[in-house]
């Protein structure tokens, strides 16, 4: 899986997943680490428990990514795994209560 304009496909998709904390910070998390943010999230019920601790898996791959030797890689397999859970984050944070407020809109409208 390609990321178009990045020399390393794996390491864009998780540099780009690693921004994950800017949904929080929409919802009011602003403040912390990533691993406090995610925590935050998951208390606050933006997102469940199960996606808490895919986020903080990782997290840790990107800290070994970041931080760790040069000889540890991220594989397509790592970067497909961020990239599919950032979709469940997004989905949960923002998709999903967006299509109840619809379905909750359309369903007030016929009552009336």
């Amino acid at each position: 899986m390609g990321v178009p304009g990045c020399p390393s496909a794996p390491r864009c998709a998780h540099g780009r997943a690693s921004r994950r904390g800017e949904h929080g910070k929409a919802k009011g998390i602003t403040t912390g680490t990533l691993e406090a943010k995610i925590d935050e999230m998951a208390k606050q019920g933006l997102i469940r428990k199960v996606v808490a601790e895919q986020a903080h898996e990782i997290r840790h791959l990107g800290n070994s990514t970041a931080h760790g030797d040069l000889g540890d890689s991220v594989t397509s397999e790592d970067a497909e795994e961020v990239l599919n859970l950032m979709a469940e984050v997004l989905n949960e944070v923002w998709q999903a209560p967006a299509r109840s407020a619809r379905l909750a809109a359309a369903r007030a409208a016929k009552k009336s």
